[in-house]
């Protein structure tokens, strides 16, 4: 994590402590050959740089990184809006969560946040209509999932991705939260939302209490490529620090099991990136018991696939479920097996027979 925490730094920390880390950080790396979340960060430490005036012959180069993340972003911006039309046009709620909501909401700047889909939020019981109307309107399925989304499936996962004829995804969620698709929790967030705009198209989007906690939840999660952006995310969000109710953050986290999580996250912005995470959240956050379980879970989900405990995974879900029984636990068993296991493994075979 030391390229991505300098290039953090580099973005976010004063002039003295943001130029020490971008000299550490070129002095060592080779800008041709960077990784995909390295890369993603480039924008805003141009930004930062800039605006203290720093003239380096890499500056034109994270200039150009800024506005070719712009241009790709509009073309994954303009389908999301055209899904959000669509949905509008059917009769269902809309929220925009993660890159989307973000860019509009704090970044202010489409080319300081690449994307690469556009993430949707419709109401659970509206899913299969949504889905229909996706497809109604020429976007195909990506993700493997049962015809008719059933309400089993619905329980297990919470979302699905999409692509239309140009290329351009969108993720549509029916849970918030991929490890908590609670209904309950879900009315939370909904009641919660607040009026966002998207290229000219009304929806809803997360209040800032609820963005930064779902930035965290999810941040943490692991990715292929590697998720820092959820670190830069949450900085964005922390800058307007009167609108986050630490309270309800810490109700939230108990209420759903989701401490240690929001405890390892909000430490980490802290301790690396002086963040100005309310101290008595902190506190309250540390102080909080964590159960045997919460660990377990808390490293399956921020290790690779490959090493997940299906079972310590399927657990964590299935504790937050409102309808606890024999049978929602079988039901979980059979949907993280089909539609989780066995596409994961067919996917690495695929993989390996074609490098072979």
């Amino acid at each position: 994590m030391l390229g991505y925490e300098l290039l953090l730094k580099a973005a976010f920390l004063n002039r003295r402590e943001a130029l020490a880390a971008w000299e550490q950080w070129q002095a060592c790396t080779d800008l041709d050959r960077i990784d995909d979340g390295s890369y993603r960060l480039l924008p805003l430490v141009h930004r930062n740089l800039k605006a203290f005036g720093v003239e380096h012959p890499y500056m034109d180069r994270l200039k150009g990184v800024r506005r070719r993340t712009w241009l790709q972003n509009q073309l994954i911006l303009r389908g999301g809006v055209e899904a959000l039309l669509a949905f509008r046009a059917a009769g269902i709620e809309t929220m925009v969560l993660r890159g989307a909501a973000n860019i509009e909401g704090y970044y202010k700047d489409a080319g300081l946040r690449p994307i690469r889909d556009c993430d949707v939020l419709v109401p659970e019981g509206k899913a299969v209509d949504a889905i229909g109307t996706l497809e109604r309107a020429g976007w195909s399925r990506i993700t493997p999932a049962p015809a008719k989304l059933t309400p089993r499936f619905r329980g297990f996962r919470s979302s699905i991705a999409f692509r239309n004829g140009a290329g351009v995804e969108l993720r549509l969620h029916w849970h918030v939260l991929s490890f908590c698709c609670s209904s309950s929790a879900d009315k939370e967030f909904w009641r919660g939302a607040e009026p966002a705009v998207v290229h000219g198209v009304e929806t809803l989007a997360l209040s800032p209490t609820d963005q930064l906690l779902h930035t965290c939840l999810s941040g943490l999660e692991w990715s292929y490529v590697p998720p820092v952006w959820w670190a830069a995310d949450a900085m964005m969000i922390l800058q307007l620090p009167d609108r986050i109710d630490a309270k309800r953050i810490l109700r939230f986290a108990k209420e759903y099991r989701l401490v240690l999580l929001a405890r390892r996250a909000l430490d980490y912005l802290h301790a690396t990136l002086e963040a100005p995470v309310p101290p008595d959240l902190l506190r309250a956050l540390s102080a909080e018991p964590v159960s045997r379980a919460d660990q377990l879970e808390y490293e399956c989900v921020t290790q690779p696939y490959r090493k997940r405990s299906v079972s310590a995974w399927m657990v964590g879900a299935y504790r937050r479920h409102e309808r606890c029984g024999i049978g929602t636990f079988m039901g979980y068993l059979v949907c993280s097996l089909r539609w989780g296991v066995l596409p994961h493994v067919a996917a690495r075979v695929r993989k390996q027979s074609r490098s072979s």
